[in-house]
């Protein structure tokens, strides 16, 4: 009886193993190459979007509009500079030779949360409309980012700064007013309106430049500090 039952599962044995080498010799090389296919198609997907994202030209400034609605994925290439033309009194560009930053100045109002919006590309800083225009008597304020999801932005470096470096901004009648860093602070996002909307009694034209800083919170998409410079025209 015990023969019958023994010679009755070789079969099944024998079935089995003849599956397991079917699978080895077709099936799982065949899983492999559709999956190798598959990570190399989404490899290529990110690369190309990578690509479109940062090599196709941007846009430039739209100099009547004031920008109020934060973007979450901003522009990530570089418009033609050249072009970009705005009234002589305005500021068209920000240059911060010291941590090699330069680019276009956009004008950003307040957003629906009352904070101060974001430029549309990482290349452009931000100018705050409802602060005086930088360098005139009173308090200006220009914002930027610090990256994108490809690229770094125009404040990537702003906390290498040092004390006594200086910040140019051009207008757009080619003037250059230039401005002397006399503070910087990292701060606790909640605490930072404060200090960035405060004006020191002793300086005559401030400039407050300000990005984000500290550690990238993925549940908020933010980061949880801010990088503010405080500057003094110089004469």
């Amino acid at each position: 009886m015990q023969q019958n039952q023994e010679s009755q599962q070789l079969p099944l044995v024998t079935e089995k193993k003849s599956l397991q080498n079917t699978f080895r010799r077709r099936i799982a090389p065949a899983l492999f190459l559709c999956a190798a296919i598959l990570l190399i198609g989404y490899g290529g997907w990110q690369l190309f979007q990578r690509y479109d994202a940062t090599t196709t030209p941007a846009a430039l400034p739209d100099i009547s509009k004031v920008i109020t609605v934060d973007t979450d994925k901003p522009e990530e290439s570089k418009p033609i500079e050249d072009t970009y033309i705005v009234p002589a009194d305005q500021p068209r560009r920000i240059k911060l030779p010291t941590i090699s930053t330069e680019g276009l100045i956009q004008k950003v109002g307040l957003t629906e949360e009352r904070a101060i919006a974001v430029p549309t590309n990482v290349y452009f800083g931000g100018w705050y409309i409802d602060s005086v225009a930088p360098g005139e008597v009173g308090l200006s304020i220009i914002d930027g980012h610090v990256s994108g999801r490809y690229s770094d932005g125009i404040f990537i470096n702003l906390e290498r700064i040092a004390i006594g470096d200086i910040v140019e901004v051009e207008y757009g009648d080619k003037s250059i007013r230039s401005f002397e860093v006399i503070d910087k602070q990292t701060l606790p996002e909640k605490e930072s309106a404060a200090f960035l909307f405060t004006k020191n009694p002793n300086i005559e034209r401030q400039l407050n430049l300000i990005t984000c800083g500290g550690n990238f919170d993925s549940t908020t998409s933010t980061f949880d500090k801010r990088v503010i410079v405080v500057t003094r025209a110089l004469p």
